[in-house]
């Protein structure tokens, strides 16, 4: 054999040997490309208008209130109190359309069952004629708050009203009471119809003075004053039940709030065995995760959010915290939120509603993409807005609850005070960020309180999502159909953890078969390339 075809076999040889290895190379990036795409496959199948929007109970008669404000009086005493009564009315089931009486037009209180005028300013003059014209003709609940009702509202309630100067009052509604600071040209209830119903009492100057804090007769109602921050911005609610016809019957709730996988989860669970051998059920807001799910510190948040379940908790999601840029990719929300109730789901753990700031609610991107899977929510106190796509709307839901701080309810209430029911439902929130012994101040005073605190998942509540359903129907608690069996014992979670992203494997088997046959196909290559090598070896040596 001469040196040209020695050469030759051995050039053949490496090529043969190289194309094997493409072969290789290109089935891995072929499983690759397949794997990609059958997950994409599975999003879309999911996405693809499958998911079960939760709007049967929503779709329920609820009070159809239209707000129109005078001013949102910034600087003043009064800054807030719009935003406080939105989030009022929406505590109670109510779904509210929101206008400046200026930019009122005309015909829109036709489409309302309710009107509220809310004035700020005293000095504030009726110029808007439209506005005051249909009010005039309008036939369905109309209640005034601040001074200046206007002439059909006061000759309907009989008011006698009388104007004051700057003044100290108190206010008592109830077993409740607080000592308030009133603005400029107060106009108080002095008098009214025998026949209509007035709420609470206000006290004032040497304290023989007494009055009536809110009066109602009919479709008319009317609220001397409003603020944020003080008795008044949840006593009002006393006199919204009634005007809205509100039949169910208000409870008294308590909400843990700021409940992050970071959080001293030692000490949540011994929390929520105090609450539990005091009888006292609760609702945990829980910070949602979106990623790392098998990673060992998620999975101690879902085993402890498991035991507080079964003592007695209930579990709602919070809202996302938004970017203070609100430059994020706001696109994977629903995604992001399904996985999560999802990954609850999955560890026997049922979320039963949503809370969030004010904002979200009246907000089209995250009140559809965010929230569209609850039927019932907590409307928390705005801390700061960070709006996507603001709307001058606010939706009603079938649940809704109204929060108030423990601290500010204490200054209200007395611990040895019977409290049963309310007007409208109330969560007294306990914010587990707090320092230790503010913590064991709200605990005791809670425990030792008269109050009966009622069981969140008593009520009816849903959630769904493409994956998941999950329903309480009378304190029975069902995820897909299934009965969540409670499990008070907890397990602990090791640390040790490779925290190594493994990517999933589609058509594995498959993939498997075919490396394998590759791999046998290249062993043939090698054995045939060094068979040619001896062979060529050989009949090297024998020519010469």
């Amino acid at each position: 054999m001469s040196h040209k075809n020695f050469w030759f076999l051995i050039i053949f040889s490496i090529i043969v040997l190289w194309h094997g290895s493409a072969l290789v190379s290109y089935a891995a990036e072929l499983q690759t490309i397949v794997n990609e795409a059958t997950e994409q496959n599975e999003q879309v199948f999911y996405a693809a208008d499958s998911r079960t929007q939760v709007t049967e109970a929503m779709e329920q008669q609820a009070p159809n209130v239209l707000l129109v404000y005078d001013s949102l009086a910034v600087g003043s005493a009064k800054e807030g109190n719009v935003d406080a009564l939105k989030r009022l009315l929406g505590g109670m089931g109510a779904a509210v359309k929101i206008v400046d009486a200026e930019r009122y037009v005309s015909g829109t209180m036709e489409s309302y069952s309710h009107v509220i005028l809310l004035r700020n300013h005293a000095a504030w003059s009726y110029d808007t004629e439209e506005l005051m014209q249909e009010l005039a003709q309008y036939e369905g609940g109309y209640l005034h708050i601040g001074p200046g009702p206007t002439e059909q509202l006061a000759t309907a309630l009989n008011l006698e009203l009388k104007a004051q100067l700057p003044i100290t009052i108190r206010m008592k509604m109830d077993a409740f009471s607080d000592t308030i600071t009133l603005d400029n040209d107060k106009l108080f209830v002095a008098s009214s119809a025998t026949k209509a119903h007035t709420y609470g009492s206000l006290q004032y100057g040497d304290e023989s003075t007494d009055t009536s804090y809110g009066a109602r007769q009919g479709r008319f109602a009317y609220i001397p004053f409003y603020y944020k921050g003080d008795m008044s911005e949840w006593a009002a609610g006393y006199v919204l039940n009634d005007w809205l016809n509100i039949e169910q019957q208000g409870h008294v709730y308590v909400l843990l709030t700021e409940v992050y996988p970071f959080s001293d989860l030692d000490m949540l669970r011994e929390l929520s065995d105090r609450l539990y051998e005091a009888g006292i059920p609760f609702i945990v807001s829980t910070k949602p995760l979106f990623s790392n799910f098998d990673y060992p510190a998620a999975k101690r948040y879902v085993e402890t959010l498991r035991y507080l379940q079964a003592r007695n908790g209930s579990i709602l999601i919070d809202a996302p915290a938004v970017a203070d840029t609100i430059s994020a990719d706001l696109s994977v929300l629903t995604d992001n939120i399904t996985s999560y109730i999802h990954f609850l789901a999955e560890h026997d753990v049922a979320p039963l509603g949503a809370t969030a700031e004010m904002y979200w609610f009246q907000d089209q991107y995250y009140t559809a993409e965010g929230l569209d899977f609850y039927d019932s929510v907590i409307m928390l106190p705005n801390v700061k807005v960070m709006s996507n796509m603001p709307t001058d709307t606010l939706s009603a839901y079938s649940s809704s609850l109204y929060s108030i701080n423990v601290d500010e309810w204490q200054t209200y209430a007395r611990s040895q005070q019977v409290i049963s029911t309310m007007p409208f439902n109330i969560a007294l929130t306990l914010d587990m960020q707090e320092e230790l012994d503010v913590l064991e101040q709200q605990l005791t005073w809670l425990t030792k309180s008269w109050t009966a605190y009622s069981d969140y998942k008593a009520g009816n509540h849903r959630v769904i999502t493409d994956k998941d359903e999950i329903v309480a129907k009378q304190g029975r608690l069902r995820i897909n159909g299934e009965a969540v069996v409670l499990q008070e014992a907890y397990d602990s979670i090791s640390s040790e953890h490779v925290y190594i992203e493994k990517q999933e494997e589609s058509l594995k088997q498959l993939f498997t078969v075919q490396n394998r046959i590759f791999i046998v196909l290249i062993a043939v290559v090698l054995v045939i390339f060094f068979v040619f090598i001896m062979i060529g070896y050989r009949m090297y040596k024998k020519n010469i």
